[in-house]
């Protein structure tokens, strides 16, 4: 069991801004018309949002207190409501113990622990109660309990291990959902560690799926097995990825450059023949995780694909997802890193005001692996610029190195009947003691979600907006620390359309990012620090679907 610090909801402590020539705050305005100078306008007041550090909103810090503890370094998940009070979250801790902790009682005794490092919910048995699914990846084993009528109680209903008629589970990822259009939940496993020694040399990989139902068989309804020219076995998940109504199996092949997608109904298969897509990603260098979430808020999920420096997204707008990306995720700092989109969650409505948002994680960054997070806005909010981050170095003790901090990531919901979601990073590499004593520890972080951390609700509006593209004068201007630059893209024809705004010096030669998202119709408006530019003359560009308008600004000393 690890230690618990518990600490308010709001932790200030002063910091030095990581990023303090990029955007040093974004204020969004919904206006009816256009941008004012250009067109007829009705302001809504703006709210302002900032780069927040994550501490400053820390919840609770638990740890361990064991050499290999990896406490919150693996096994991290929420499971929800196990019954009408309880809402709970997995930690893999302690050589192969999923801890299941108590909503409300995260400084008391775990509620119960069971035999592995991770664990999924599921209705496998089809009493509605809530059946776990646990997989050991210390033992290799893979446990299903069914849930009794009381909380916590399980009955044991399969145990699959290697026992000689089954090869050890190294599973990269598990999916529990209806794939059959039944009344039960089924499980699919992905092994990438699968080998044939008799014909292959190496790893090829499979899939394995088993129905769910009050009986489970041992053996599996379906397997697919890899060959050394054609791998299986990647990430796994469930979603809607082509539009609002069909759910599909997402399983990521070939190395991590192929995806595939297998419709969930009753003619359910995961054989290759019945793919309905394959998907070719375009990777910029080492291979992260693969998700689904609604980016765009439309309903639909798109795949993200972790390929730092940039996590690249597919489809989420509707019909057949094209070949090339529709969005990217950038990490802000990628000259310091090779890890980013290790880890990617949906964190649910961190603001309060009906966003979403994205955490992605960078194992990588910095020295040692130290280990940062990064949050973004989707749906209306959607933009590549980070609005909060985190990083492990808040985590060293003395001697402490290597915290792979991010490397697990997940959005547990409102913990606190607040109205916000709430962020869980876990990493495992804490070292305590003088000596160094204890290594791999590890260690579970949780933020609150805040109103900082996003811009205000916008509305639909039904009024008709007047055709335009309009990037307004910088004020101040001259300018010596800061200041204001406001636009709005006003054409319809341009909406989803990717904007950019960039700073050039004199010379033409760019100079940094100031704003990178989706023309949606509304009025922006970008606060640039200007206090480290040399004093001099600059330009920023405003582009979008083709179309660019630049300005002048002076930064006087």
């Amino acid at each position: 069991m690890g230690r618990v610090r518990e600490l308010p909801s709001q932790v200030f402590n002063d910091r030095n801004n990581w990023y303090n020539r990029k955007i040093f705050y974004v204020s969004l305005r919904m206006r009816r018309i256009a941008v004012i100078l250009f067109f007829a306008l009705a302001l809504i007041p703006a709210v302002c949002f900032a780069q927040a550090d994550l501490f400053k909103n820390l919840y609770f810090e638990t740890w361990g207190t064991q050499t290999n503890q990896n406490y919150g370094g693996s096994g991290l998940d929420t499971l929800g409501m196990l019954d009408s009070s309880v809402h709970s979250v997995s930690v893999g801790s302690n050589g192969g113990a999923v801890v299941i902790r108590n909503r409300f009682k995260l400084d008391t005794m775990p509620a119960a622990y069971l035999p592995g490092t991770k664990v999924i919910r599921g209705n496998i048995s089809g009493s509605g109660r809530g059946d776990l699914v646990i997989y050991d990846k210390i033992n290799y084993r893979i446990t299903v309990l069914f849930a009794d009528t009381l909380p916590f109680v399980y009955d044991t209903a399969l145990v699959l291990k290697d026992d000689g008629k089954h090869v050890e589970f190294h599973a990269a990822s598990i999916a529990v959902a209806n794939f059959d259009g039944s009344s039960y939940d089924g499980i699919v496993i992905s092994d990438p560690s699968y080998s044939d020694s008799v014909n292959t040399p190496g790893p090829i990989g499979r899939i394995l799926y088993w129905r769910g139902g009050p009986k489970l068989d041992m053996m599996p309804a379906e397997v697919v097995i890899g060959s050394n020219a054609h791998f299986v076995g990647g990430d796994i998940a469930v979603g809607k990825v082509l539009d609002t109504t069909q759910e599909f199996l997402v399983e990521q092949r070939g190395g991590g450059t192929w995806c595939y997608l297998y419709p969930l109904g009753t003619n359910f298969t995961i054989d290759s023949s019945a793919d309905t897509a394959k998907i070719s990603f375009s990777g910029d260098g080492g291979r992260g995780g693969m998700m689904l979430a609604d980016v765009f808020g439309t309903g639909i999920d798109a795949i993200l694909y972790g390929s730092s420096p940039r996590v690249h997204v597919y489809g989420g707008l509707g019909g057949a997802i094209p070949s090339n990306p529709s969005f990217y995720f950038s990490s802000p700092d990628s000259s310091n890193s090779d890890g980013f989109g290790t880890a990617m969650a949906d964190v649910g409505n961190l603001t309060g005001r009906g966003y979403h948002s994205l955490v992605i994680s960078d194992v990588d960054w910095g020295s040692n692996f130290t280990g940062r997070v990064y949050v973004f806005n989707l749906g209306k909010a959607l933009k590549d610029s980070v609005v909060a981050w985190g990083d492990g170095t808040e985590l060293m003790k003395p001697n402490g190195f290597e915290n792979y901090f991010g490397e697990q990531i997940i959005g547990p919901g409102d913990l606190t009947d607040a109205g916000r979601g709430t962020i869980m990073v876990g990493c495992n590499g804490e070292i305590f003691g003088s000596g160094g004593a204890a290594s791999n520890t590890g260690r579970l972080t949780s933020f609150l979600g805040d109103t900082s951390l996003g811009p205000s609700a916008v509305s639909e509006s039904t009024t008709a907006l007047a055709a335009g593209f309009a990037l307004v004068q910088n004020y101040p201007n001259p300018c010596t620390s800061a200041t204001d630059v406001t636009f709005a893209i006003a054409n319809p024809v341009l909406y989803g359309k990717e904007i950019t705004l960039r700073l050039y010096d004199k010379l033409g030669r760019f100079v940094e990012p100031l704003y990178n998202g989706l023309a949606d119709g509304y009025g922006y408006t970008v606060r640039l620090n200007t206090g480290n530019l040399p004093a001099g003359v600059y330009f920023y560009r405003l582009s979008a679907g083709g179309a660019s308008e630049t300005k002048m600004l002076s930064v006087m000393r």
